[in-house]
Protein backbone atom coordinates (compact mmCIF):
# COMPACT_ATOMS: atom_id res chain seq x y z
CA UNK A 1 0.00 0.00 0.00
CA UNK A 2 1.51 3.30 -0.92
CA UNK A 3 0.77 6.16 1.60
CA UNK A 4 2.16 9.62 0.77
CA UNK A 5 1.58 11.25 4.65
CA UNK A 6 3.98 8.73 6.37
CA UNK A 7 7.37 8.74 7.25
CA UNK A 8 10.15 6.58 6.00
CA UNK A 9 10.67 3.91 8.43
CA UNK A 10 14.33 5.36 9.05
CA UNK A 11 12.66 8.24 11.01
CA UNK A 12 11.63 5.89 13.47
CA UNK A 13 14.78 3.74 13.99
CA UNK A 14 16.70 7.74 13.96
CA UNK A 15 13.85 8.45 16.48
CA UNK A 16 14.78 5.44 19.09
CA UNK A 17 18.35 6.44 18.75
CA UNK A 18 17.61 10.39 19.28
CA UNK A 19 15.15 9.55 22.37
CA UNK A 20 17.88 6.99 24.05
CA UNK A 21 20.65 9.85 23.86
CA UNK A 22 17.71 12.71 25.11
CA UNK A 23 17.23 10.14 28.74
CA UNK A 24 20.96 9.59 28.98
CA UNK A 25 21.53 13.30 29.07
CA UNK A 26 18.42 13.87 31.78
CA UNK A 27 19.94 10.93 34.01
CA UNK A 28 23.68 12.27 33.98
CA UNK A 29 22.47 15.85 34.30
CA UNK A 30 20.38 14.55 37.10
CA UNK A 31 22.99 13.12 38.63
CA UNK A 32 25.66 15.82 38.39
CA UNK A 33 23.30 18.41 38.85
CA UNK A 34 23.87 20.22 35.94
CA UNK A 35 21.50 22.15 35.81
CA UNK A 36 20.44 22.82 39.84
CA UNK A 37 22.06 26.55 40.11
CA UNK A 38 19.89 28.00 37.04
CA UNK A 39 16.09 27.53 37.37
CA UNK A 40 15.62 29.76 33.92
CA UNK A 41 18.42 27.61 32.21
CA UNK A 42 16.71 24.29 33.43
CA UNK A 43 13.25 25.86 32.74
CA UNK A 44 13.94 26.17 28.93
CA UNK A 45 15.93 23.19 28.54
CA UNK A 46 13.13 21.21 30.33
CA UNK A 47 10.85 22.45 28.21
CA UNK A 48 13.39 22.06 24.69
CA UNK A 49 13.78 18.41 26.27
CA UNK A 50 9.77 17.79 26.32
CA UNK A 51 9.18 19.26 22.60
CA UNK A 52 12.11 16.78 21.24
CA UNK A 53 10.44 14.31 23.06
CA UNK A 54 6.87 14.31 21.92
CA UNK A 55 8.47 15.39 18.19
CA UNK A 56 10.57 12.40 18.11
CA UNK A 57 7.69 10.03 19.25
CA UNK A 58 5.80 11.48 16.80
CA UNK A 59 8.24 10.15 14.37
CA UNK A 60 7.65 6.74 16.24
CA UNK A 61 3.96 6.64 15.76
CA UNK A 62 3.64 7.93 12.00
CA UNK A 63 6.85 6.40 10.56
CA UNK A 64 5.80 3.46 7.73
CA UNK A 65 6.55 -0.28 8.62
CA UNK A 66 7.61 -2.72 6.12
CA UNK A 67 4.43 -5.05 6.35
CA UNK A 68 1.74 -1.62 6.68
CA UNK A 69 -1.57 -2.34 4.68
CA UNK A 70 -5.07 -0.58 4.83
CA UNK A 71 -5.81 -2.23 8.36
CA UNK A 72 -2.47 -0.74 9.88
CA UNK A 73 -3.54 2.52 8.47
CA UNK A 74 -7.20 2.04 10.01
CA UNK A 75 -5.89 0.73 13.46
CA UNK A 76 -3.73 4.49 13.51
CA UNK A 77 -6.89 6.15 12.73
CA UNK A 78 -8.83 4.85 15.54
CA UNK A 79 -5.90 4.98 18.14
CA UNK A 80 -5.33 9.04 16.96
CA UNK A 81 -9.51 9.28 17.47
CA UNK A 82 -9.19 7.64 20.78
CA UNK A 83 -6.19 9.31 21.99
CA UNK A 84 -7.86 12.89 20.86
CA UNK A 85 -10.88 11.61 22.92
CA UNK A 86 -8.90 11.10 26.49
CA UNK A 87 -6.92 14.08 26.13
CA UNK A 88 -9.79 16.36 25.67
CA UNK A 89 -11.80 14.08 28.60
CA UNK A 90 -8.80 14.44 30.83
CA UNK A 91 -8.54 18.32 30.13
CA UNK A 92 -12.38 18.87 31.11
CA UNK A 93 -12.62 16.42 34.20
CA UNK A 94 -9.15 16.83 35.53
CA UNK A 95 -9.79 20.61 36.92
CA UNK A 96 -13.00 19.35 37.99
CA UNK A 97 -11.25 16.18 40.17
CA UNK A 98 -9.25 18.78 41.71
CA UNK A 99 -11.25 21.71 42.63
CA UNK A 100 -14.25 19.19 43.99
CA UNK A 101 -12.65 15.95 44.98
CA UNK A 102 -9.27 17.19 46.22
CA UNK A 103 -9.92 20.02 47.35
CA UNK A 104 -6.89 21.31 45.81
CA UNK A 105 -5.74 24.34 43.96
CA UNK A 106 -6.12 23.29 40.06
CA UNK A 107 -2.95 23.29 38.34
CA UNK A 108 -2.23 24.36 34.86
CA UNK A 109 -2.07 21.13 32.78
CA UNK A 110 0.82 21.61 29.97
CA UNK A 111 0.45 20.46 26.80
CA UNK A 112 3.63 19.15 26.49
CA UNK A 113 2.52 16.88 28.94
CA UNK A 114 -0.57 15.58 27.57
CA UNK A 115 0.26 15.20 24.00
CA UNK A 116 4.11 12.88 25.48
CA UNK A 117 1.04 10.78 27.57
CA UNK A 118 -0.96 10.14 24.30
CA UNK A 119 2.12 9.42 21.94
CA UNK A 120 2.85 6.92 24.31
CA UNK A 121 -0.43 5.75 24.18
CA UNK A 122 -0.66 5.38 20.45
CA UNK A 123 2.83 3.99 20.38
CA UNK A 124 2.13 1.15 22.74
CA UNK A 125 -1.57 0.42 21.64
CA UNK A 126 -0.29 0.05 18.15
CA UNK A 127 2.02 -1.89 18.95
CA UNK A 128 0.16 -4.20 21.04
CA UNK A 129 -2.16 -4.61 18.18
CA UNK A 130 0.68 -5.14 15.47
CA UNK A 131 1.92 -8.06 17.58
CA UNK A 132 -1.72 -9.41 18.14
CA UNK A 133 -2.49 -9.51 14.43
CA UNK A 134 1.39 -11.42 13.70
CA UNK A 135 0.47 -13.91 16.59
CA UNK A 136 -3.11 -14.64 14.84
CA UNK A 137 -1.55 -14.60 11.33
CA UNK A 138 0.85 -17.09 12.39
CA UNK A 139 -1.50 -19.33 14.11
CA UNK A 140 -3.66 -19.21 10.74
CA UNK A 141 -0.82 -20.44 8.66
CA UNK A 142 0.46 -23.23 11.09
Amino acid sequence: MKTNFLFPSKFRKLAYAILVLIFVFIIIAGQLNLLANEPQIKLLVKSILMSLICLFLFFIQFSKYKDDDEMMLEIRLRLVMNALLSGTLYLIISPILEFFVFDGEIQEIKAGQIIMVLMIYQILMFQMKRYQLKKELNEELH
